[in-house]
């Protein structure tokens, strides 16, 4: 008689050896808490290439053009493999493809939700959509988990009262120790911002680069940024910082994996983020002693507190943004909280994560 319990995990997500993240962390530590604890586990990547951090899974990939949802139904059929518990991260949390799980025998299936929603919200037409899977399919869904409390709302907002119900909230966390931390708060005479993101239009870079430009040149000549990342906005972002003459502030220093290491030598994060659900850069900079300035978008106001740990103002308002970065550099505006750490070690730690996501499959 079979005791192992078995699990089927599909994550539209490409684990990549150069650009290790905080989920491909959370992903290993949930695989080998999974196996040491007598689970059955297999892993279904959009695409995958075998590096140290996954060399214990057992991974499987679709087909040329074949969809993640589509080699789950085609692999248990072949294989007569039915997990008693299927988990879908970076997929849509109700839908179709979760009756079909149920009618084939899964038993318990959990959606994680990390996915932001646009800042103006989506169109009319797809408003109805989801309404209406919310309506059709939100009992195939077990558990929907939230890495903030932002999803329970917009959970109610996509797909109805009934899904959000279903919503619990596991938030994303951070190997805390990883990261070097601020322990001298002398101010400087040059004040140093770090900008960790992905080179997108909706991280509001732009936004960033035209308050820097708004500024007086005295004020310019005290501070400098640094932006961390790489993207498909990258050229236009560079050319908007030529043409505005900001070559001397504000520097392009491409993708690191060092970000645990540079932090603490920053004296605030800026974030002008348009869609975010949980940032784990958020999470990153405050276990550095470094203060955040970003604006309120989905679960920011869950770890940033305005004035007390970071600054926080409204996006796409570069008016407000020039405001705050001369406030800042101009010694008129600073945070309370000096150990910003203390917050991330008691509540956002990748062990914290990982067990409360383990305690879930537990309880089957």
């Amino acid at each position: 008689m079979r005791t192992t319990k078995t699990i089927v995990i599909l994550c539209k997500y490409d684990p990549r050896p150069n650009r290790v993240g905080g989920m491909d962390l959370f992903f290993s530590m949930f695989n080998k808490k999974l196996l040491e604890n007598n689970f059955s586990v297999i892993w279904m990547f959009h695409e995958f290439e075998y590096f140290d951090l996954y060399k214990n899974f057992d991974v499987k990939i679709p087909k040329k053009g074949e969809s993640l949802a589509n080699l789950f139904i085609r692999y248990s059929s072949e294989n007569n493999h039915i997990p008693d518990i299927l988990i879908t991260h970076f997929l849509e949390t109700v839908n179709p493809f979760y009756k079909k799980c149920k009618q084939i025998g899964v038993k318990k299936i959990f959606t994680v939700d990390h996915m932001p929603r646009p800042l103006k919200g989506y169109s009319f037409q797809k408003k109805i959509k989801k309404r209406v899977k919310g309506f059709m399919y939100s009992k195939y869904t077990d558990k929907i988990i939230g890495v903030s409390r932002y999803i329970i709302k917009m959970t109610r907002i996509d797909y109805g009262t009934k899904s959000s119900k279903k919503v619990e909230v596991i938030h994303n966390g951070i190997d805390v120790q990883k990261f070097h931390f601020k322990k001298s708060f002398l101010n400087s005479f040059k004040t140093k911002f770090i900008v960790p993101t992905n080179l997108r239009p909706e991280k509001g870079i732009q936004d960033l680069i035209q308050a820097v430009s708004l500024l007086d040149e005295d004020t310019k000549s005290k501070f400098c940024i640094d932006i961390y990342g790489t993207g498909t906005y990258e050229d236009e972002l560079k050319h908007s910082v030529q043409e505005k003459k900001l070559e001397d502030i504000i520097k392009f220093k491409g993708s690191t994996t060092q970000l645990p290491e540079l932090y603490y030598l920053y004296d605030y994060t800026i974030q002008p983020t348009y869609m975010e659900v949980f940032s784990l850069t958020l999470l990153e900079s405050l276990a550095s002693n470094v203060p955040v300035i970003t604006t309120p978008v989905g679960g920011n106001l869950e770890v940033v507190t305005h004035k007390e740990n970071g600054i926080i103002f409204n996006p796409k308002e570069v008016l407000e943004l020039k405001t705050i970065i001369y406030d800042v550099v101009n010694k008129k505006l600073q945070v309370k909280e000096k150990n910003t750490r203390e917050l991330i070690e008691s509540s956002f730690t990748i062990e914290q994560m990982v067990n409360k996501h383990f305690k879930l499959v537990q309880c089957i």
